[in-house]
């Protein structure tokens, strides 16, 4: 039985996506110290969350793509059958306004248009007969914008010369997009839900100012800043990374010891890395690029 997303599904399946990449972040720890990673000073610069276009994607991930597609147009084929049910001919979309969860996100890279829609199906007779649900059901994921009606109005119809409701609308028909960028979109999504560069340097960048508000003494040895006051004060670690990355990303601090001013650059995920790791979640019927296979 096909399986839709709903608004707490769709809660759950966040969760489940943070503590999936809680677990990856244990299980892959790439070494800074080899290759040199670029770092990013603004926190916001697209080369954080842009998923390149030149990815290789394992066989696993290019199957996952396959299922989550058959499973996107299993959602709207049954509703263009549902509508035929109900006497509908002839069929509109009718839009909602952009989620605002995608508000100065650049999801314009992957997918032409990701606002919900409803159809509704209106009989030959001009009346109103069914209104579908929103698509696509799984609003915050955004590959699944790429399996679409491909038509605004559209009839449900055969052509016939004989019958004049057929001669203003093309046949309904539902538009997928291809495989890269349904898994471009994917990674893009998981990424935006779990751990980034940004969340994983907070914790050092609240210690490095807690410490430098108390005007406490601290040291720094190699890639670690040792701040006693920080556990004497607030019972927090006194000692903390200056230098981290993993799958997801990382950061590097600086500091200006005599100052009392720091630097952050902020690291890319390895997005090949997490491309290889592209696997089908079966519960949830999505993408999960987590490495973890249940």
């Amino acid at each position: 039985m096909a399986h839709d997303f709903y608004s707490g599904e769709s809660v759950n399946l966040g969760k489940r996506l943070i503590l999936s990449a809680a677990s990856l972040a244990l299980l892959v720890q790439p070494a800074i110290g080899g290759a040199e990673v670029t770092g990013y000073s603004n926190p916001n610069d697209p080369a954080l969350t842009l998923v390149p276009s030149n990815l290789t994607w394992s066989n696993q991930a290019r199957q996952a793509a396959t299922e989550l597609k058959s499973h996107l147009h299993h959602q709207l084929k049954s509703e263009l059958l549902n509508q035929r049910a109900k006497g509908a001919t002839r069929i509109v979309k009718v839009y909602s306004n952009v989620s605002p969860s995608f508000k100065n996100r650049d999801w314009k890279t992957y997918t032409k248009d990701i606002r919900q829609y409803k159809i509704k199906g209106y009989d030959s007779q001009n009346r109103l007969v069914r209104t579908s649900r929103s698509f696509p059901v799984q609003s915050n994921m955004l590959a699944a914008s790429l399996v679409y009606l491909k038509q605004d109005r559209c009839s449900l119809v055969d052509f016939s010369l004989f019958n004049l409701s057929t001669w203003w609308n093309g046949s309904c028909s539902i538009a997928i997009e291809s495989e890269n960028r349904m898994l471009r979109a994917a990674l893009w999504s998981w990424l935006h839900m779990v751990d980034n560069p940004i969340s994983l340097s907070q914790r050092t960048e609240n210690s490095i100012k807690d410490c430098f508000d108390l005007g406490a003494p601290f040291s720094i040895s190699g890639t670690k800043f040792t701040c006693p006051a920080l556990k004497l004060k607030y019972g927090l670690d006194e000692t903390v990374d200056l230098v981290h990355y993993e799958a997801l990303g990382g950061f590097r601090f600086t500091v200006n010891q005599k100052a009392k001013t720091f630097k952050v650059l902020y690291l890319a995920p390895d997005f090949q890395y997490l491309a290889d790791l592209g696997s089908w979640d079966k519960d949830y019927y999505w993408i999960s690029f987590s490495g973890i296979n249940e």
